[in-house]
């Protein structure tokens, strides 16, 4: 995959002393590769939606119905994109990280341990663990952008806003209209 500067400009951190704001660096050769302050805002946009979708009311999910290819080898397909994003998501982290970088993403981002008692529970110095954190946060984003055929990054291709080459249908289940029940009042 090649990055290019137009992808990276907004991503990147305009105090980033190793890009200098520009989201790229000198690779080996003449390759550019991305810095860690985009890989880090990609890691953090795929991390607040998995948040957010775990949060999200399990009974209130949407279900896609997908168009896929074109002319007569096309056919429908469902799909729960809020569900299938969680689990990409995760099985995304577990197979790029080490065993023991799985073990500090799991107790710093995923257990809901507040920041404080982090890098007690793993034994490490503050910094030491921070630096950890830093370290997970550019290869995972670098991962998510980098996933072939389909990537988790960029957000709004994943879900189906911005769809080349198929058509997309949305089906919202119906929820129950709740109406108060009110008994007759006496008449006074």
């Amino acid at each position: 995959m090649k990055w290019t500067r137009s992808e990276t400009l907004a991503l990147s951190s305009a105090t980033c002393p190793r890009c200098n704001g520009l989201g790229l660096c000198h690779g080996r050769g003449n390759n550019s590769i991305p810095c860690h302050c985009v890989t880090r805002a990609i890691f953090h946009a795929c991390f607040n939606r998995f948040r957010a979708s775990v949060q999200k009311d399990k009974g209130a999910c949407i279900v896609n119905l997908e168009r896929i290819g074109t002319g007569r080898s096309s056919h429908m397909t469902f799909g729960r994109k809020t569900e299938e994003y969680i689990a990409d998501f995760y099985l995304t982290c577990k197979r790029t990280l080490t065993a023991s970088e799985w073990h500090t993403f799991r107790v710093a981002y995923l257990s809901g341990v507040p920041w404080s008692v982090y890098h007690k529970r793993l034994n490490m110095l503050r910094t030491n663990f921070m630096q950890a954190c830093y370290r997970l946060e550019a290869k995972l984003g670098r991962a998510f952008r980098e996933t072939e055929p389909f990537g988790l990054y960029p957000l709004n291709e994943y879900f189906g806003t911005v769809v080349r080459g198929a058509h997309v249908a949305v089906i919202v289940p119906m929820v129950p209209r709740v109406v108060p029940v009110r008994p007759p009042m006496a008449a006074a």
